[in-house]
């Protein structure tokens, strides 16, 4: 088949109808003040990061074998909407296309993230249709709704995505833990769900090494605006979020493989040792924290 009809976009069809979705809006927080700033070295900053972000993105949609790809994204500046149509929706209500639009998306944050830049969105289900010129549907319209009403840097689910999300639990007798995508998501104390973008330092542990250098990469970005917003208190909180976050993980990461005994497998040991360091990559928030003062 020719190359040309490779990784077509799966919305095509005549006439042009609704395709059953999951459908991903994010944009960069903080996008408006970063580019009022308007000189040289920001549009470098800004342009070196999405550039890498989308590139790698769109690599991954090259890499498919498939003459239809799996999903279809469009991006305008900070931008990115990400539409993944569900093969067979009433089979298994999406659950190997949210699996890999949680991937996708993990992957978008986690680079951005190490460069500065934090997003924030929604994720929706429903019946959406994308091409050249158009993206449409509810499912866009509720994850734009909920990127505008979500303060915190991260992707959050709509009530028809946690809908969606508990047709896959009960697929496993009502066993969250057995779902595809357990991992890659986490609740908030708000209730609401979200993407755990940091576990993709964990893709190659436990067979293979945490990747500490993201962590790191992360903390100190996450640091960097906890300091420069300290006297803004609705942007700090914001990164506060973030911070808190960050702590979880590395402490749950901790939590789930604690030091073992003298008598344990080495193997198992030195695993389990190696999860322990990434405790030395938390946060100290409460150093942050803007504390009351004298008047001078």
């Amino acid at each position: 088949m020719s190359k040309k009809l490779k990784n077509k976009n799966p919305y095509l069809n005549k006439p042009k109808t609704l395709v059953t979705s999951f459908v991903c809006h994010s944009d960069i927080l903080g996008y408006k003040e970063f580019a009022s700033k308007s000189n040289n070295r920001s549009l470098q900053k800004l342009e070196k990061a999405l550039k890498n972000s989308y590139q790698e993105m769109l690599k991954y949609k090259a890499s498919l074998e498939d003459d239809y790809a799996k999903f279809e994204m469009k991006t305008f500046t900070d931008n990115v909407v990400v539409g993944f149509p569900i093969r067979k929706p009433k089979w298994n209500h999406g659950e190997p296309e949210l699996v890999d639009l949680l991937w996708l998306i993990s992957r978008l944050q986690i680079s951005l993230a190490i460069e500065g830049f934090f997003i924030r969105g929604g994720i929706a289900y429903g019946k959406c249709y994308m091409d050249e010129n158009i993206v449409f549907g509810k499912p866009f319209v509720d994850a734009v709704q909920l990127d505008k009403t979500n303060g915190a840097p991260r992707i959050v689910f709509s009530k028809s995505a946690r809908k969606a999300m508990e047709e896959h639990i009960k697929c496993y007798n009502g066993l969250v833990y057995n779902t595809l995508h357990y991992h890659e998501l986490l609740k908030g104390a708000d209730g609401e769900y979200f993407v755990n973008y940091l576990a993709e330092s964990l893709i190659a542990f436990p067979d293979g090494p945490i990747f500490f250098d993201l962590i790191d990469a992360h903390k100190r970005e996450v640091e960097k605006n906890l300091t420069e917003y300290r006297g803004r208190a609705d942007v700090f909180a914001k990164y506060e979020w973030a911070a808190s976050y960050h702590n979880f993980f590395c402490k749950d990461i901790a939590k789930r493989y604690p030091p073992l005994g003298h008598d344990a497998d080495p193997e198992q040991m030195s695993k389990h040792e190696h999860a322990q360091k990434i405790l030395d990559y938390t946060i100290d928030l409460i150093s942050f924290i803007p504390t009351p003062s004298r008047l001078e």
